[in-house]
């Protein structure tokens, strides 16, 4: 089975995924560094929706931890990307044990999400909510096959703002995921941040996970 992807408009960073399935013939090892396999020709070429598109709703208990800053902030007191120790007092703070929490993710992929603030919280710090602005979330989710809760650095650029933020109720916002955090291997070590031009593999795992645990129940 194979996925691949096509630009076929080479002045667009647009892509299209495609999918096929076909009988190795031949497996060859071509020097010391590459096999070489042989395949039959696919009886058909499948056009697919990349799963790192695929949303899921998450159940509250899922989002153990938000915490989400922005990235001005950072830069003004001198924090290092690298270090979330330096990033100073989130924005927003997701707090589980409110029955209204000021905010909660209301779906997520490997590309992106969307948050949902309460008024009050987008109101005091609406000036920073402006589209295009950059911000960086961390996310602790919980993971009930693994048993222990999965962390997350995302850079997030916020794309669209949904719903009336000079009225009173819900403000939706939609992020796209511009990179993530990688941990290093020793504890301490600097946060390296990838660029996740097609998702964030772990993200969009867990994602698919949810979406079938909940298409199970």
């Amino acid at each position: 089975a194979c996925d691949f992807r096509l630009r076929l408009d080479p002045k667009k960073d647009l892509h299209s995924f495609y999918n096929f399935v076909a009988p190795i013939l031949t497996v060859n090892k071509a020097g010391d560094t590459f096999i070489r396999m042989l395949l039959d020709w696919p009886s058909r070429l499948e056009l697919e929706q990349k799963r790192g598109f695929l949303r899921v709703e998450p159940p509250r208990e899922c989002i153990l931890e938000l915490d989400l800053w922005h990235e001005t902030t950072i830069k003004s007191i001198r924090g290092r990307f690298g270090d979330p120790a330096t990033w100073g007092k989130p924005l927003l703070r997701l707090d589980p044990k409110l029955d209204t929490p000021d905010v909660e993710v209301r779906n997520i992929s490997g590309g992106g999400l969307r948050l949902e603030l309460q008024h009050d919280a987008y109101r005091r710090q609406h000036r920073l909510f402006e589209p295009a602005s950059r911000f960086i979330i961390r996310l602790l989710l919980a993971e009930p096959e693994a048993g222990q809760p999965m962390e997350f650095h995302l850079a997030l650029r916020l794309q669209n703002i949904y719903g009336d933020p000079q009225t009173m109720g819900l403000v939706a916002m939609g992020f796209r995921i511009m990179s993530f955090g990688v941990p290093g291997d020793m504890p301490g070590e600097p946060l390296s941040w990838k660029p996740a031009a097609t998702g964030v593999p772990a993200l969009d795992d867990w994602a698919f996970r949810r979406h079938l645990a909940i298409y199970r129940q």
